[in-house]
This record gives C-alpha cells, sequence and structure tokens, in this order.
C-alpha cells in the first residue's frame, strides 16, 4: 500500500522515523536503569538503521500488488514496536527480536521466483536465518540468567554484521545485475 504511494527514499524514512518514536517512548516509559537497558538501545538503534536501508532498497525491486509482502511489513513494524516497549527486558526483546528475523526470512523467502533476483535473496535468507540464531543464543543467554552478558555480546555481534553488510560487503546492492554485467562485459570485451 506504502509502495504505492511513497517514494523509497520517503517510505524508509517515515517508517524509521516511527520506529526512532517508539524507541523513545519505551526508553521514557519503560526503563528504569538506563545502564542494564543500553545494549538493548544500542541494538534498536543498529536495527532502525538497517531498517531504513532495507526498506529503501527492497520497496524499489518488491512488486506493490503482493499483498503476503504488506502483510509481513505490518508485522515486521509490529515486532519492532514490541522491542521498543521491552528495551527494559532483555528475555522480551530477544524473543520480539527472534521473531522479526524469523518473519523477515519468511517475507524473502516469498519473494523468491517474484522478482528476479535470487541471488540477492538467498543472501538476505542467510542473513535473516543468521538473525534468527544470533537471536535465539541471546534469548537462551536470558534464560539462563545471564541477560545482561547476553545483551551485549548480541549487539555487539549485531554492529560487526551491520558493519560488514552496510560497509565491506554491502548486502543492499543487486548482485544478480552487478554478476550479469560482469559476465556480458567478459563476452563482449
Amino acid at each position: 500500500m506504502l509502495n504505492a504511494l511513497l517514494h523509497p527514499n520517503k517510505k524508509a524514512f517515515l517508517a524509521t522515523v516511527a520506529f526512532a518514536v517508539f524507541g523513545i517512548l519505551g526508553w521514557l516509559t519503560k526503563v528504569t536503569d538506563p545502564l542494564s537497558s543500553a545494549p538493548l538501545l544500542l541494538y534498536y538503534l543498529l536495527l532502525l538503521v538497517n531498517t531504513y536501508f532495507s526498506i529503501r532498497f527492497f520497496a524499489v525491486i518488491t512488486p506493490v500488488e503482493k499483498i503476503s509482502q504488506h502483510t509481513a511489513d505490518i508485522l515486521l513494524g509490529l515486532c519492532i514496536l514490541l522491542m521498543s516497549m521491552n528495551l527494559n527486558n532483555a528475555l522480551w526483546f530477544f524473543m520480539w527480536a527472534t521473531l522479526l528475523f524469523m518473519l523477515a526470512t519468511v517475507k524473502y523467502a516469498l519473494l523468491l521466483g517474484a522478482i528476479p533476483h535470487p541471488r540477492l535473496l538467498k543472501r538476505k535468507i542467510l542473513v535473516d536465518l543468521s538473525g534468527i540464531v544470533a537471536s535465539a543464543f541471546a534469548l537462551l543467554g536470558a534464560l539462563f540468567g545471564y541477560p545482561s552478558a547476553s545483551a551485549w555480546v548480541y549487539t555487539f555481534l549485531y554492529l560487526l554484521a551491520n558493519i560488514y553488510l552496510m560497509i565491506v560487503n554491502p548486502l543492499y546492492r543487486l548482485l544478480d545485475n552487478i554478476e550479469e554485467s560482469r559476465r556480458n562485459a567478459n563476452i563482449d570485451g
């Protein structure tokens, strides 16, 4: 729905601002110990950066008529909202993060065959599957009585993953077209 109404940059900006507002509200209304919630806030901020680029990128290549994508977007937004309301509780935060990555995996799996970028989608799915594993381990750490350590390790790993996926080997680019261009250049050259 928003794909048809908004330019991808505007859609990404508005969604990210809305999630930032949720984060501020969650921080102001739920957090009583800022130090113990700091890694969750940092993770949430990194998630917002990633979310901006993901929305901006995929809004361009996702067919607007795909109802499954709109449904997934709503559910993903709800998970982010629930994460923002649990910045004070690592256990629930990790649970919502795990669900977020599970839903994201399904969202992009449903795009396989619907858009002509299978390598990109497979890479995105692999990244989201890694997010499930990391979130599940953080959740287990919290369940076993180590919520703070789990939060810091989880956030540090997510920071490293974001550096890699945003700077070193950017995720949000059309791999299929790059490879095709390289093949065509070799054929023509």
